[in-house]
C-alpha cells in the first residue's frame, strides 16, 4: 500500500483530508447502500477511523511537527 492508496481510502483530495461535511455525506452514501447490521457497523467503524486520523493529524501530529521544527 502506498501513500496514494491510503489517500484514496481516506478520501484525500488534492493532498487534503475531506471536510467534516464531505465525510458525513460520504458516510450517508455508504450507510444507505445496504441494510444489514454488519454493514452498518463496518461503515461506522470505517468512517470513525478516517475521522480519528483527521483529528490526530490536525492536533497531535501538528503539535509534534511544530516542536521538531524549532
Amino acid at each position: 500500500m502506498t501513500r496514494e492508496d491510503k489517500g484514496k481510502t481516506h478520501l484525500v483530495s488534492k493532498g487534503m483530508f475531506p471536510s467534516i461535511d464531505k465525510l458525513k455525506n460520504e458516510l450517508l452514501i455508504c450507510w444507505n447502500k445496504r441494510t444489514e447490521p454488519d454493514w452498518k457497523e463496518y461503515v461506522l467503524g470505517y468512517f470513525a477511523h478516517i475521522y480519528a486520523d483527521i483529528r490526530w493529524t490536525e492536533t497531535i501530529y501538528a503539535d509534534f511537527e511544530k516542536k521538531i521544527s524549532r
